[in-house]
């Protein structure tokens, strides 16, 4: 299909969807001191063209969270789709701390004016820059990170169950190290996400980031020696890893074909410990995936 067909079959210009989605609601865009904020943002956006070293990030994030905390009483961010991804520039591993920490504060009261209902509308645009960056973040910046994710997206509750692999495999570097300084921290984080989403489907997506994810599969190992209860038959197997068993083969299936000699062996021994291959999980699988 072309991109004028495709665009008709979606009812109109695919970017002029975008850009109605991306805009204010009506009611706020009339209001004369909203459109003084959008001015002040764009304005201010536009000197990230001239940003080259990186203490012009620091000024140019300095510059928008002024300008942010001057209208604080409008629950929307003017020009959001491309302040998130300017946003998300700065989070760049190649960048040092000090611009990681300063965007972080930004991203903190951006979150903390939308509330949980502006983060459910524009999940995808402050994610997008927020998950990636954990894996990369040095240790100081660490703690406010982890805090950003505790706050704010724990608090949206079942409207994370879209982006539960997602933020899975944000946190899951946290248990890359059994005694690293965050792995308590993050282990919290990821129950209180297996509560709100349900256990059983906290599991399946964690089958599906072992599967599509190498570097998923160690701390998902981690989180499993810790979190996976030995099954004995006599329980609601569906309730407690997913109702895909087959989906919980082709993980330990990866796991074990992994390059990694510790993920062999830390697969071999969950199997012991929890999963015994002529048990009640293995045995209720289709012949298919038993083969």
């Amino acid at each position: 299909m072309s991109t004028s067909n495709r665009d008709t079959a979606l009812g109109g210009s695919s970017t002029a969807w975008i850009s109605q989605r991306m805009a204010p609601p009506a009611t706020i865009a009339a209001d004369s001191k909203f459109r003084k904020y959008t001015q002040q943002v764009e304005r201010c956006l536009a000197t990230f063209e001239s940003v080259q070293e990186w203490p012009d990030f620091i000024a140019f994030l300095g510059k928008l969270l002024k300008t942010l905390q001057g209208y604080m009483q409008f629950k929307e961010i003017p020009r959001k789709l491309i302040v998130s991804k300017r946003l998300a520039q700065c989070l760049n591993p190649a960048l040092p701390t000090g611009v990681h920490q300063r965007a972080l504060d930004v991203y903190a009261h951006i979150l903390a004016v939308l509330g949980t209902e502006g983060l459910k509308r524009d999940l995808h645009l402050w994610s997008s820059g927020l998950f990636p960056f954990f894996e990369y973040a040095a240790t100081a910046v660490k703690p406010a990170l982890l805090m950003l994710y505790d706050t704010h997206y724990l608090a949206i509750q079942q409207s994370l169950r879209p982006i539960t692999k997602a933020f899975m495999l944000a946190l899951l570097p946290g248990l890359e190290e059994e005694n690293g300084e965050f792995f308590d921290q993050v282990l919290h984080i990821l129950d209180r996400l297996s509560g709100i989403v349900t256990p059983s489907f906290f599991l399946q997506n964690l089958w599906l980031c072992m599967i599509t994810t190498k570097t998923a599969r160690a701390p998902a190992l981690h989180y499993l020696s810790r979190r996976l209860p030995k099954l004995s038959g006599d329980e609601d197997i569906a309730a407690i890893i997913g109702g895909d068993v087959g989906l919980l083969i082709r993980a330990l299936s990866s796991t074990l074909e992994d390059d990694n000699l510790l993920v062999r062996r830390s697969t071999l021994d969950l199997l012991l410990a929890s999963l015994p291959l002529d048990g009640p999980v293995i045995q209720k699988a289709s012949v298919e995936d038993r083969v």
